[in-house]
């Protein structure tokens, strides 16, 4: 019996053994880490991190405030002040400051020599938006970026593919610039979160923001971010985006062939307001209190400033308009337009104190209002 005993306890202390020094072999190189994280200067990556950027996007980037590590184990990079060149001519030297970026790296991507972004976070961005002389978008990046002045750097190796899994936006400020007309529109966006899984993935969308004191809620679902990137591709590039504002929901879904310089897209619009007098703020008139209204309609690219706009029906649910004309109601009330050069048809029912009535209207094509328009 003693003997047996003995074995026994010293069959304990194999598994023990293993146990400690697989926790040790694990936990030595977070250990080294956090050593490094706690002793290396982070703003010594300043050039890399700039040029890492500049040539993923075309694009000069700067990182003009310090940048530190947050957390220990596997830590977060933390850039302050950071700006994001616009393009030649552009109105604005920059095209995205923000107050601070926040970095997560995937270690594992790390191994196989490609950066992965698992997380970028953008604190209180002020981006602008414009078009050059020529039309092209400022937002349209891949453009070989402008050499810095110095010594001829090396010869170039082959950059490790950046990747972005997770988005997300806090406090930013969109302005669109109209150089046409020398107007500016500024969107205050409370947040935005984009995720895919990978660049060949979906990514879907969820946005927050303000315009004109008026609450917007986006989210979409779009191709993959390889296929937006990438310039020479013909396919389709797939699209679902709902907006709900102010009682009122609006659908886009469709694909576009070159979406960064928004042309070769087909597209359809579905609408619902509860109540039309609502969306009096996306209006420059007054609108009818209407009810349970819906919008349909059908938009082509056909390579000019307009697109083809068809298959339009416009209707609302049955109304009282006691607040537009006293006794007034409406039954029936539908607008049709088969195509922009084609009359649009106008059909409304109701009463007028307790006396019915009827109106049908044919208007002319909508295509004879457009600037450039021929006379007919």
């Amino acid at each position: 019996m003693p003997p047996r005993k003995r074995r026994r306890r010293r069959s304990y202390k194999r598994p023990i053994q293993i146990a400690i020094g697989a926790a040790l072999v694990c936990a030595l190189p977070f250990a080294v880490l956090a050593i490094l994280v706690a002793t290396v200067n982070p703003n010594r990556f300043k050039p890399r991190i700039e040029a890492a950027v500049q040539q993923a996007l075309g694009r000069e980037f700067s990182v003009n405030g310090d940048v530190s590590f947050s957390g220990t184990f596997w830590p977060t990079l933390v850039a302050d002040d950071v700006a994001l060149a616009n393009i030649a001519g552009g109105t604005r030297k920059e095209m995205v400051r923000l107050d601070e970026m926040m970095i997560d790296v995937s270690p594992a991507a790390l191994l196989i020599g490609r950066i992965v972004l698992t997380n970028l976070v953008l604190l209180r961005p002020d981006i602008l938006l414009e078009t050059d002389a020529a039309g092209v978008g400022n937002w349209q990046f891949g453009q070989p970026a402008p050499a810095r002045p110095g010594p001829p750097a090396p010869p170039a190796r082959a950059a490790p593919r950046l990747m972005l899994e997770t988005l997300h936006t806090h406090d930013a400020r969109v302005t669109w610039r109209d150089r046409a007309s020398g107007t500016d529109t500024v969107f205050a966006i409370n947040r935005v979160s984009a995720t895919a899984t990978s660049t060949d993935s979906p990514v879907m969308l969820n946005a927050d923001m303000l315009i004109q004191r008026q609450k917007l809620q986006i989210t979409a679902q779009t191709g993959p971010l390889s296929r937006l990137l990438d310039a020479a591709a013909q396919t389709p590039w797939g699209l679902f985006v709902t907006v709900d504002t102010s009682g009122a929901k609006v659908t886009v879904s469709g694909s576009a062939t070159r979406p960064l310089e928004l042309k070769g897209y087909s597209l359809r619009v579905d609408g619902v307001a509860a109540d039309l007098s609502q969306l009096d703020w996306l209006s420059p008139v007054p609108l009818p209190p209407l009810k349970g209204v819906t919008l349909t309609a059908k938009l082509l690219d056909q390579g000019g400033p307009f697109p083809d706009i068809s298959g339009v029906s416009l209707q609302a649910s049955p109304t009282n308009l006691e607040r537009v004309a006293p006794g007034l109601s409406v039954d029936v009330a539908r607008i049709d337009a088969p195509r922009l050069t084609e009359p649009v048809q106008v059909v409304v029912e109701g009463a007028l104190v307790g006396a019915p009535v009827k109106l049908t209207a044919t208007i002319g094509a909508p295509a004879l209002l457009l600037p450039g328009a021929r006379p007919g």
